[in-house]
């Protein structure tokens, strides 16, 4: 079963935009059903605190490793969000006593369904 279409955002890896010079890449693995609040409300990561605790991020495109070998984070109900942040603002939302608690929508460059990912 292949998830929804998530609007105009690239759905594969080779349809991501560039990384930026000076921007984090983060990866947030969510199920299906969270997406379309993500994308119209940013990603929400107040309760644990800082952006660190939901997503995984690399600074150079060709060191990120998708793939994730744990059940809870894999099949077809689950959803790769892709954030491009600049480092002064991933540097803010890793600071737990002034994080904002969302990631802005602006920031979300890329919502890959699993399946896109074999």
């Amino acid at each position: 079963m292949k998830p929804e279409s998530f609007g105009q955002l690239p759905d594969t890896i080779e349809s991501l935009p560039p990384l930026e010079a000076g921007s984090i890449r983060l990866d947030h693995i969510t199920h299906k059903s969270h997406v379309a609040d993500i994308l119209t409300h940013g990603l929400d990561y107040d309760a644990q605190g800082m952006i660190s605790s939901v997503t995984r991020g690399w600074d150079r495109s060709q060191d990120i490793v998708w793939k994730i070998n744990d059940r809870r984070f894999s099949g077809d109900d689950v959803v790769h969000i892709v954030i491009d942040m600049p480092f002064d603002m991933h540097k803010l939302h890793n600071n737990i006593t002034k994080a904002p608690g969302r990631v802005p929508t602006e920031y979300i460059v890329g919502a890959i369904p699993e399946y896109n990912l074999q």
